[in-house]
């Protein structure tokens, strides 16, 4: 949850995946919103979200609602391999990383010291954008991504966050986006290489 009221919720199971992305409001420790959208599907299946939250506790439960499904969620704070309340750190995203994107492709992603990405994948797909500290000094990072008409996604521009969280004491970099109409979503998980 972003200090705009925006939610980012990244999750996964057996045979599939996906992400959740909603503009909500919170007020006394609830927090709701009316426009989830689910891109665990296509096109992205819409919902709602209402849950309460602790936030010296670091602690927040609720549920997502889609037509007749209920889906219950908690969560807490995590307490090792990523920290929410700190500045982004540019250098933790420098450097060469090899993702895994929303369609099952590969692709080599380089990141400057600048933020910008530029990244190649199978049958001549090309991403470019740039990756860019939240000016909330939350350790965020703003995704801008673009997609060549060669990609699984062809010629697709979102908008959306990025987050390095450090799993077996390795750095995974997390990167979720959407179209500006929020028809269209995509997201990559990576890895550092050399």
């Amino acid at each position: 949850m972003l200090e705009n009221g925006e939610s980012w919720a990244l999750y996964s199971f057996n045979g599939g995946g996906g992400f959740l992305h909603a503009h909500g409001s919170s007020a006394n420790g609830s927090f709701s919103a009316n426009d989830v959208l689910d891109y665990g599907a296509a096109p992205p299946v819409a919902g709602t979200v209402s849950a309460s939250y602790n936030a010296s506790a670091g602690t927040i439960q609720g549920q997502y609602v889609f037509g007749n499904d209920v889906v219950p969620f908690s969560a807490r704070r995590s307490t090792q391999g990523y920290r929410y309340d700190i500045p982004a750190d540019p250098a933790s995203i420098t450097g060469n990383w090899t993702l895994a994107s929303w369609a099952d492709q590969s692709m080599r992603l380089q990141v400057a010291t600048d933020g910008t990405l530029s990244g190649t994948g199978p049958s001549g797909c090309l991403l470019a954008g740039s990756l860019t500290p939240r000016p909330s000094g939350k350790n965020v990072f703003n995704a801008a991504l673009r997609f060549s008409s060669a990609c699984a996604q062809p010629d697709l521009v979102a908008n959306g966050v990025a987050i390095v969280v450090v799993e077996d004491g390795e750095p995974a970099l997390m990167v979720m986006g959407q179209s500006a109409d929020r028809k269209i979503g995509t997201i990559a998980l990576g890895t550092r290489t050399p």
